[in-house]
């Protein structure tokens, strides 16, 4: 049927929860952005990641919305920078195709007052699209075309920026994550191989995993209810073995996992 589009209402309009979900989105794309610096599959947990904002609103944001955060962005726990600096080191240089043709005699000055201050100069390039420089007690604008501009995580932290907003991840797989990462891979599989065999969503199915590492076998033994629980599966086996050459199997790491189901 054909129906008039609804008409705009202004009360339904919330500035304060819009605002609140850019902060969201500007950090979870941030993140994303620094998880794939260092190289970590999507469905791999990380432990923690760290934040930094430059005001109380993006804060409250950030508290407010930390589930959504931590879903989006595969980790244990968020925690907050005082300073940007902190977590990240900025490198700045002169652009000097572009800025060397204004700047001229100026740019070992520039290049000094870059590296002097590069958080705040960076900060304020990204939000503002301009910066100003003291050279020696005359005023200096730049512009982001001005300058090349680089961001790097400090103390193993994998870092991205973006308009006053920081955020740092910590790649570092501990046993336990790498555990939680193969049961993931192998629940994503399953539903695959459901999907494949064109069960209905709500069919419930007898589930047989065989395993050639023997760490795999450890960690889907240890989540074996949660593996049942998300696959639909009234039974769960899981045994560690070899797989028939040719079978469809999941590659985790140089192992495989082979899975059967039944209704």
């Amino acid at each position: 049927h054909f129906l008039d589009l609804p008409e705009f209402d202004e009360s339904m309009f919330d500035p304060h929860l819009t605002g609140a979900m850019q902060v969201v989105m500007d950090v979870v794309s941030l993140g994303r952005s620094a998880r794939k610096q260092a190289g970590v599959k999507t469905r791999q947990p990380l432990s923690s990641v760290t934040v930094y904002t430059h005001d109380a609103q993006a804060h409250e944001a950030l508290v407010s919305h930390a589930d959504i955060i931590r879903d989006e962005l595969n980790v244990k726990s968020i925690a907050e920078a005082t300073h940007a600096a902190d977590i990240a080191e900025f490198t700045l240089r002169p652009n000097l195709p572009v800025l060397g043709r204004r700047a001229g005699a100026s740019i070992p000055a520039i290049q000094k007052a870059l590296a002097a201050d590069p958080e705040r100069v960076y900060g304020e390039l990204e939000s503002t699209g301009h910066a100003s420089l003291d050279l020696d007690g005359t005023a200096f604008l730049l512009t982001k075309d001005d300058v090349i501009s680089a961001v790097s995580g400090k103390g193993g932290l994998f870092a991205a920026s973006a308009a006053n907003v920081v955020v740092a991840v910590d790649a570092t797989i501990t046993p336990e994550l790498r555990a939680e990462w193969y049961v993931r891979e192998v629940e994503h599989f399953v539903q695959g191989q459901r999907k494949d065999k064109g069960y209905q969503v709500t069919d419930r199915v007898r589930l047989a995993l065989t395993c050639t590492d023997a760490a795999v076998t450890a960690a889907l033994t240890a989540a074996a209810q949660d593996v049942a629980r998300e696959v639909l599966a009234n039974e769960v086996t899981i045994a560690t073995g070899p797989v028939e050459d040719g079978a469809l199997a999941l590659e985790l790491e140089g192992s495989k996992v082979v899975c059967r189901l039944e209704q």
